[in-house]
């Protein structure tokens, strides 16, 4: 089976709550199409080589899947 990686940038003002149920239901797209999350890295807030959406730095996490 092949491998993929996962990066999502997540918006700098969300809750550490937020943050999980977002990375929770991003990987939950991958598990209900029959994917698997091999390994995860929370990489936390990072400031971000060019904004996005007005925003200079996002949390990243990654997942293999």
């Amino acid at each position: 089976m092949r491998k993929y990686t996962g990066m999502y940038i997540l918006r700098p003002t969300l809750t550490e709550e937020q943050i999980k149920a977002n990375v929770e239901e991003l990987n939950k797209l991958f598990t209900d199409r029959g994917g698997e999350i091999l390994s995860e890295e929370e990489w936390g807030l990072k400031e971000l080589a060019y904004a996005i959406n007005d925003f200079n730095k996002g949390f990243l996490h990654l997942s293999l899947i």
